[in-house]
Protein backbone atom coordinates (compact mmCIF):
# COMPACT_ATOMS: atom_id res chain seq x y z
CA UNK A 1 0.00 0.00 0.00
CA UNK A 2 2.88 2.37 0.78
CA UNK A 3 4.29 1.78 -2.70
CA UNK A 4 0.99 2.70 -4.33
CA UNK A 5 0.73 5.88 -2.24
CA UNK A 6 4.33 6.77 -3.07
CA UNK A 7 3.76 6.16 -6.81
CA UNK A 8 0.61 8.30 -6.75
CA UNK A 9 2.39 11.06 -4.81
CA UNK A 10 5.26 11.10 -7.30
CA UNK A 11 2.78 11.12 -10.22
CA UNK A 12 0.80 14.18 -9.09
CA UNK A 13 3.19 16.87 -10.46
CA UNK A 14 3.34 15.07 -13.81
CA UNK A 15 -0.42 14.65 -13.89
CA UNK A 16 -0.90 18.37 -13.21
CA UNK A 17 1.47 19.20 -16.08
CA UNK A 18 -0.34 16.79 -18.43
CA UNK A 19 -3.72 18.30 -17.48
CA UNK A 20 -2.42 21.83 -17.98
CA UNK A 21 -0.91 21.03 -21.35
CA UNK A 22 -4.00 19.11 -22.45
CA UNK A 23 -6.34 21.94 -21.50
CA UNK A 24 -4.08 24.47 -23.23
CA UNK A 25 -4.01 22.31 -26.36
CA UNK A 26 -7.81 22.04 -26.33
CA UNK A 27 -8.40 25.78 -25.87
CA UNK A 28 -5.90 26.74 -28.59
CA UNK A 29 -7.33 24.23 -31.07
CA UNK A 30 -10.94 25.14 -30.22
CA UNK A 31 -10.28 28.84 -30.77
CA UNK A 32 -8.33 28.21 -33.98
CA UNK A 33 -11.10 26.02 -35.41
CA UNK A 34 -13.86 28.43 -34.36
CA UNK A 35 -12.10 31.57 -35.62
CA UNK A 36 -11.16 29.99 -38.96
CA UNK A 37 -14.81 29.04 -39.42
CA UNK A 38 -15.51 32.76 -40.02
CA UNK A 39 -13.15 32.94 -43.01
CA UNK A 40 -15.68 32.01 -45.71
CA UNK A 41 -18.34 34.35 -44.38
CA UNK A 42 -15.77 37.17 -44.17
CA UNK A 43 -14.64 36.59 -47.77
CA UNK A 44 -18.18 36.62 -49.15
CA UNK A 45 -19.30 39.63 -47.08
CA UNK A 46 -16.20 41.60 -48.09
CA UNK A 47 -16.72 40.84 -51.79
CA UNK A 48 -20.41 41.78 -51.66
CA UNK A 49 -19.67 44.98 -49.70
CA UNK A 50 -16.97 45.94 -52.21
CA UNK A 51 -19.46 45.49 -55.08
CA UNK A 52 -22.07 47.55 -53.24
CA UNK A 53 -19.53 50.30 -52.70
CA UNK A 54 -18.98 50.36 -56.47
CA UNK A 55 -22.71 50.92 -56.97
CA UNK A 56 -23.80 47.39 -57.85
CA UNK A 57 -27.41 46.36 -57.33
CA UNK A 58 -27.68 43.79 -54.46
CA UNK A 59 -30.02 41.62 -56.54
CA UNK A 60 -27.29 41.09 -59.13
CA UNK A 61 -24.30 40.44 -56.87
CA UNK A 62 -25.51 37.90 -54.35
CA UNK A 63 -23.82 34.69 -55.49
CA UNK A 64 -25.67 31.37 -55.88
CA UNK A 65 -29.07 32.92 -55.24
CA UNK A 66 -31.57 30.11 -55.42
CA UNK A 67 -35.30 30.05 -56.09
CA UNK A 68 -35.84 28.48 -52.66
CA UNK A 69 -34.09 30.50 -49.91
CA UNK A 70 -32.00 28.75 -47.29
CA UNK A 71 -33.95 28.22 -44.06
CA UNK A 72 -31.26 29.02 -41.52
CA UNK A 73 -33.19 27.19 -38.79
CA UNK A 74 -32.89 23.89 -40.70
CA UNK A 75 -30.05 24.16 -43.22
CA UNK A 76 -26.30 23.93 -42.82
CA UNK A 77 -25.73 26.01 -45.97
CA UNK A 78 -24.11 29.43 -46.04
CA UNK A 79 -26.41 32.39 -46.63
CA UNK A 80 -26.36 36.12 -47.39
CA UNK A 81 -28.69 38.94 -46.42
CA UNK A 82 -28.45 42.57 -47.50
CA UNK A 83 -30.24 45.03 -45.21
CA UNK A 84 -30.82 48.75 -45.51
CA UNK A 85 -29.79 51.19 -42.81
CA UNK A 86 -33.01 50.62 -40.87
CA UNK A 87 -32.43 46.84 -40.87
CA UNK A 88 -35.09 46.10 -43.50
CA UNK A 89 -34.49 43.38 -46.06
CA UNK A 90 -33.13 44.49 -49.44
CA UNK A 91 -32.18 41.06 -50.80
CA UNK A 92 -31.45 37.63 -49.39
CA UNK A 93 -30.69 33.99 -49.95
CA UNK A 94 -32.13 33.07 -46.54
CA UNK A 95 -35.14 32.99 -44.26
CA UNK A 96 -35.93 31.84 -40.73
CA UNK A 97 -38.68 29.25 -40.88
CA UNK A 98 -40.24 31.06 -43.82
CA UNK A 99 -39.96 34.48 -42.14
CA UNK A 100 -37.39 37.20 -42.94
CA UNK A 101 -34.07 36.98 -41.12
CA UNK A 102 -34.11 39.54 -38.32
CA UNK A 103 -30.89 40.31 -36.46
CA UNK A 104 -30.71 41.91 -33.02
CA UNK A 105 -30.26 45.70 -33.25
CA UNK A 106 -27.03 45.51 -31.25
CA UNK A 107 -25.31 43.53 -33.98
CA UNK A 108 -26.20 46.07 -36.65
CA UNK A 109 -25.32 48.98 -34.36
CA UNK A 110 -21.89 47.55 -33.60
CA UNK A 111 -21.23 46.89 -37.30
CA UNK A 112 -22.25 50.44 -38.20
CA UNK A 113 -20.00 51.92 -35.51
CA UNK A 114 -17.00 49.67 -36.22
CA UNK A 115 -17.47 48.64 -39.85
CA UNK A 116 -17.65 44.91 -39.08
CA UNK A 117 -19.09 42.57 -36.48
CA UNK A 118 -18.18 38.88 -36.23
CA UNK A 119 -20.37 36.96 -33.81
CA UNK A 120 -21.97 33.68 -32.91
CA UNK A 121 -25.70 34.32 -33.19
CA UNK A 122 -28.30 32.04 -31.63
CA UNK A 123 -31.72 32.94 -33.08
CA UNK A 124 -33.41 30.11 -31.14
CA UNK A 125 -32.52 27.36 -28.67
CA UNK A 126 -31.39 24.87 -31.33
CA UNK A 127 -29.73 27.06 -33.95
CA UNK A 128 -26.31 28.70 -33.76
CA UNK A 129 -24.89 30.67 -36.66
CA UNK A 130 -21.40 32.05 -37.27
CA UNK A 131 -22.13 35.41 -38.85
CA UNK A 132 -20.19 38.32 -40.28
CA UNK A 133 -21.85 41.71 -40.66
CA UNK A 134 -20.22 44.48 -42.70
CA UNK A 135 -21.69 47.96 -42.87
CA UNK A 136 -20.93 49.59 -46.21
CA UNK A 137 -21.27 53.37 -45.64
CA UNK A 138 -21.29 54.47 -49.30
CA UNK A 139 -24.41 52.46 -50.12
CA UNK A 140 -25.65 52.58 -46.50
CA UNK A 141 -26.28 48.83 -46.58
CA UNK A 142 -25.42 45.97 -44.28
CA UNK A 143 -24.08 42.72 -45.71
CA UNK A 144 -24.73 39.75 -43.45
CA UNK A 145 -23.29 36.31 -44.17
CA UNK A 146 -23.71 33.27 -41.99
CA UNK A 147 -23.40 29.53 -41.71
CA UNK A 148 -24.71 26.93 -39.29
CA UNK A 149 -22.24 25.93 -36.60
CA UNK A 150 -23.65 22.42 -36.07
CA UNK A 151 -20.81 20.66 -37.89
CA UNK A 152 -17.99 22.75 -36.43
CA UNK A 153 -19.34 22.33 -32.89
CA UNK A 154 -19.47 18.57 -33.46
CA UNK A 155 -15.82 18.62 -34.60
CA UNK A 156 -14.82 20.64 -31.53
CA UNK A 157 -16.64 18.19 -29.22
CA UNK A 158 -14.89 15.23 -30.89
CA UNK A 159 -11.55 16.98 -30.46
CA UNK A 160 -12.33 17.51 -26.76
CA UNK A 161 -12.99 13.79 -26.31
CA UNK A 162 -9.72 12.89 -28.06
CA UNK A 163 -7.73 15.34 -25.92
CA UNK A 164 -9.37 13.96 -22.74
CA UNK A 165 -8.58 10.37 -23.77
CA UNK A 166 -4.99 11.36 -24.54
CA UNK A 167 -4.63 13.05 -21.14
CA UNK A 168 -6.05 10.00 -19.33
CA UNK A 169 -3.73 7.60 -21.16
CA UNK A 170 -0.72 9.83 -20.49
CA UNK A 171 -1.55 10.19 -16.78
CA UNK A 172 -2.08 6.42 -16.50
CA UNK A 173 1.27 5.88 -18.21
CA UNK A 174 3.00 8.28 -15.81
CA UNK A 175 1.45 6.44 -12.86
CA UNK A 176 2.54 3.03 -14.20
CA UNK A 177 6.12 4.25 -14.76
CA UNK A 178 6.24 5.75 -11.26
CA UNK A 179 4.79 2.58 -9.76
CA UNK A 180 7.40 0.46 -11.54
CA UNK A 181 10.16 2.78 -10.34
CA UNK A 182 8.86 2.56 -6.76
CA UNK A 183 8.61 -1.24 -6.95
CA UNK A 184 12.15 -1.46 -8.33
CA UNK A 185 13.23 0.92 -5.52
CA UNK A 186 14.66 3.50 -7.91
CA UNK A 187 12.53 6.21 -6.27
Amino acid sequence: MKKIIKAVTHSIPFAVCVLGLGMTLYVVQQQWIRQSFNDYQMEVATDVARSLKSGANPSFIIPNKSVIPTDILASRSAWIVVLDESGSMVDTTANMGGQPVHLPDGILGFAKAHGTDVVTWQPNATTRQAIVVIYEPTSKLYVVTGKSMIDIESHIAQMGVLVAIGMCITIAGVYVVNFLLVVSKKI
